[in-house]
Parts: C-alpha cells; sequence; structure tokens
C-alpha cells in the first residue's frame, strides 16, 4: 500500500466548495452555472430565468422602459394611449373606444369643435386630413368657409359693397338700390315742378325718360306744384312755385295766397293758408299802405304757415300732404316682420356682433315699424373638459344690449327677446321684453340677459329671434337711428365632465 502525504490530502480538502454558490460580486448569482448580475442582466433581471422583452432594460433588478413607457408583459407600452393597456397593464378598452390620457372613450364623427372627436390624433380635419369646410353663402352668393380654432370661418362668399344706384343689391341684404335712388314726380303740365302725389312718382337712378309713365308722363325732382294734381293737370304752366300773381282769385305762385298785391277794398278779409298736415287756414285783410289797396299777409288766430323744410317728428310740417319725405327712415326695409327678419351673422360664445345703426320709422296714424332679426348662438369648444369629450354642465347668457336713439325718450321704445326660430312657436313663456328694470340709467342703454343651463352630450346652440318696436303706437319717436350688439358668453366655473 502505497501512503498520501498529509499535505496533499489537506491542499485537495481546501479546494472542495462542497457544491454551493461560488459567485461573490454584489448581486451576483449563480444561474445555469453562470454567475450573473441580477440586477442588470436583461435574462435574469431580479432572478434566474425573468427576461425584460422588447427595448426594456434591467435597473435594479427591475425591467425598465426608456420614452415614458411602462412594462407589462414583456413589452414596453404607453398606458396612456395602448388600448389593450389602458391606464394600467392588461387594462383593454371595449370595442370601438380609444384610449386617450389614461381612459377609454368612445370615438365619435369629427366636428368644428377643437376636439380629437374621432380619436385618430388629429383635430377638425376631413378624410383626407384636410381641415374640415362647409358650404356658406349670404344674399350676394355661395361659398365655403373653414374650420380654424375649432370656429367655422372666413366665408368665402362675395363681400358686400356700399349701396350704389346700379339696380344691383350691391349691399346684399336684399334690397335693391336702397336708400340711394331719387324720386321722380310727375310734371302733369310741363312747367318743371311736379305733382307731389307719390303715387305718381318713381323710384329711380336716373331721371326715367318722358312720355315713359302713366298718362305719357314727364318726370322732374321737384314736388312743390299745386296744379298738378290728378283732375287739374291742364290747368297750363302759369301755375308753380316763382310765377307772377294775377289777381284771378288763384294761387298762382303756389304760396298758399290767392291774388296777394291786387287791388281789393280796404277792410275786407278772406281766406288763405291751407289745412293740411300740420297747417291751420287764416285770413288776409285789404289794407292800403300808401301804395294803394292790396291784401296783406296771411294771419289771425290760429294760423299757421307751412315750415320751409321737413323734419323727421312725424308730422307734416311743409303741409305738402306727405310726412317726413325724404327723411332718415327704413321705410323700404323688409324686415318689419318676423318672416322677415333679417339674418345675422352666427355669435359664437364669448363674442360680439353689432347691428348697423337703423331707424323706426313713424308711418302713418297709429301703425309703428318694427325691426326684426335672426341671430343663433353657438357654443364654443373653451367649455369641453380636457380629460372626456363631453361638455360639463354649465349656464349660458344671451345678452342683447340696446342703444336707443340720441335725444329719444327710454319709454318710447321697447326690445323682446324670443327664444325660438319660429315665428309661430313665440308664445308668453318664450317672450322676454324689456322693462324699466332693464334700463341702464348710466350708459342710456337697455340691458336684456336671458340665461340657459348647457346639457350635456349635446350642442346648445339656440336660436333667437328680436323685434325692436316702439313700446306703444302712439309714443314719440326720433328720426336718428338707434344700436343693437348681441353678445353670448357662460357663467359659472367648469364642473366635473359628464359620466
Amino acid at each position: 500500500m502505497r501512503l498520501i502525504s498529509a499535505v496533499v490530502v489537506l491542499a485537495l480538502l481546501a479546494g472542495c466548495s462542497g457544491g454551493g454558490d461560488t459567485c461573490n460580486g454584489v448581486g451576483e448569482r449563480e444561474c445555469n452555472g453562470v454567475c450573473v448580475d441580477t440586477n442588470t442582466d436583461k435574462q435574469n433581471c431580479g432572478g434566474c430565468g425573468n427576461t425584460c422583452g422588447g427595448t426594456a432594460t434591467c435597473e435594479a433588478g427591475r425591467c425598465v422602459c426608456s420614452g415614458g413607457l411602462d412594462y407589462c408583459n414583456g413589452a414596453c407600452v404607453n398606458y396612456q394611449t395602448d388600448r389593450q393597456n389602458c391606464g394600467g397593464c392588461q387594462a383593454p378598452c371595449q370595442s370601438g373606444q380609444q384610449c386617450q390620457a389614461g381612459k377609454c372613450v368612445t370615438a365619435y364623427e369629427e366636428t368644428c369643435d377643437g376636439v380629437d372627436n374621432d380619436l385618430d390624433g388629429q383635430t377638425d380635419e376631413d378624410a383626407n386630413g384636410q381641415p374640415l369646410k362647409r358650404a356658406c353663402d349670404n344674399l350676394c352668393g355661395p361659398g365655403t368657409e373653414t374650420c380654424q380654432s375649432g370656429k367655422y370661418q372666413n366665408c368665402t362668399a362675395p363681400a358686400p359693397k356700399d349701396e350704389t344706384c346700379n339696380e344691383k343689391d350691391d349691399d346684399c341684404d336684399g334690397l335693391t338700390d336702397d336708400g340711394v335712388t331719387t324720386t321722380w314726380y310727375n310734371d302733369w303740365d310741363l312747367d318743371g315742378y311736379g305733382d307731389p302725389d307719390l303715387a305718381y312718382a318713381v323710384q329711380a337712378c336716373s331721371k326715367p325718360a318722358d312720355g315713359s309713365g302713366p298718362d305719357a308722363s314727364n318726370y322732374v325732382a321737384d314736388h312743390t306744384d299745386c296744379d298738378d294734381g290728378y283732375s287739374g293737370r291742364d290747368e297750363g304752366k302759369l301755375i308753380h312755385p316763382g310765377a307772377t300773381e294775377a289777381c284771378d282769385d288763384v294761387d298762382n305762385n303756389c304760396d298758399g295766397n290767392v291774388d296777394e298785391g291786387c287791388n281789393c277794398v280796404v277792410g275786407n278779409q278772406r281766406p288763405c293758408g291751407t289745412d293740411v298736415g300740420e297747417c291751420n287756414p287764416g285770413t288776409q285783410t285789404c289794407v292800403n299802405l300808401g301804395g294803394g289797396p292790396e291784401w296783406g299777409a296771411c294771419g289771425g288766430t290760429g294760423y299757421v304757415p307751412p315750415q320751409p323744410t321737413e323734419t323727421c317728428n312725424g308730422k307734416d310740417d311743409d303741409c305738402d300732404g306727405h310726412t317726413d319725405e325724404e327723411m332718415a327712415d327704413d321705410l323700404y326695409e323688409a324686415n318689419d316682420t318676423c318672416q322677415g327678419a333679417r339674418v345675422l351673422p352666427d355669435l359664437f360664445q364669448e363674442e360680439n356682433i353689432a347691428v348697423a345703426d337703423l331707424t323706426l320709422y313713424h308711418g302713418t296714424g297709429t301703425v309703428k315699424d318694427s325691426d326684426w332679426f335672426k341671430v343663433r348662438a353657438i357654443e364654443g369648444q373653451n367649455l369641453e373638459c380636457t380629460t372626456h369629450p363631453m361638455e360639463p354642465q354649465c349656464g349660458f347668457v344671451f345678452q342683447a344690449t340696446f342703444h336707443i336713439p340720441e335725444g329719444a325718450s327710454k319709454d318710447a321704445y321697447q326690445l323682446c327677446v324670443y327664444g325660438t326660430a319660429s315665428c309661430g312657436s313665440i308664445n308668453d313663456n318664450n317672450t322676454f321684453c324689456t322693462t324699466a328694470a332693464n334700463w341702464n340709467d348710466t350708459e342710456k342703454v337697455y340691458l336684456l340677459a336671458l340665461s340657459f343651463e348647457g346639457t350635456c352630450w349635446l350642442d346648445d346652440s339656440w336660436d333667437f329671434l328680436v323685434e325692436v318696436k316702439y313700446a306703444t303706437p302712439e309714443a314719440a319717436q326720433s328720426c336718428k337711428p338707434y344700436d343693437l350688439r348681441f353678445d353670448f358668453s357662460w357663467q359659472g366655473s367648469i364642473q366635473d365632465p359628464c359620466p
């Protein structure tokens, strides 16, 4: 038998590990016979066989994703947008839903509201990825408008122009040559002075051809003849303003007096003047001022002569049978009925629109003019919830500001707002008219505000009819224009999104 050296045996014993882990580094561990760092090894992250999938790295024994992604089921995903992992790992959205901001939401047809309704990552776009467009028009013609910043804007329809006398509707208000034509009066006896009767007058840009009107009419711009009435049109050219007065018991110079300056018997009297309009007749007395007997001036108790010019006061001041002729009025406007209401541009939320200055016409007798308007208040996108494509429950305010004509009485006018777009639907429940409580004496305006509640899931746009009228048929009127403005806004604070 051979003896093994004791030293050799001891050396062999010292080299055995007894079958245990021989990895000594921090975080090291033996996996499949190999020492690995389970803090950083993608194949053994935090333990043997724990593999980090995709682009994930192993940090401190955990699989970690870069770029704000989250690690779920062996892959890097985005909990904010991933439909299968929306808001957390293994939290799938239902069919037809998309993941937005970590919540499953339902997609809708894209509309112009500043919101990604169809959840495709684009806002207010059509099927080709271009901004939404829609048809628009005015009385000038058709066009298109483009969705910008959540609102349709920049309609390409032809723009209105200042009205000129050219037999065209330049300002596109539905009226041709309104306010710019000349009144041409019939000069029956061809003396250059026209008949004031508007029944035989025409409105035109230029003088109509002689013989073109009724009874082969001839037209002039003057309307001061006093013998051009239909029954007396053949009295001749010698009777007109400025003619020489003859002693023939006729008012030859159309001044309301007969045979002034003719010889008479001193002390005799005769009627003079007219009772047309605001005038009252008087008397003339025959006097002798040293040059022989002659008729004196028309006068006497109650005598009211014609005024040299017409003023806009609802009266026939110049006593020619016409009231406020050629004054500022809207006699030819088409918006004096609800059915003929002037359609104003859409009023978007947090914006305002102003109506051009207009004048109410006094009409005849107790019949007074009124002006009608139609306006649509459009709900804006700025009340949309940022975490849910539904609007909050919030209040809206539609306000009309009515500046009465300068110098007019506040009691003469009334503004009414009707909460409907249909004339046949106006009733006590949707009628709101100004009272003394709506008067702002500092600004000299009427303020009429209507509040209504917004509704979740629905478009809260609203149509209104607006009427400006006299408070009573007998109210004193002003020929100066009024001003009208509309505002649409929201009130209160944005609440939680709709469920």
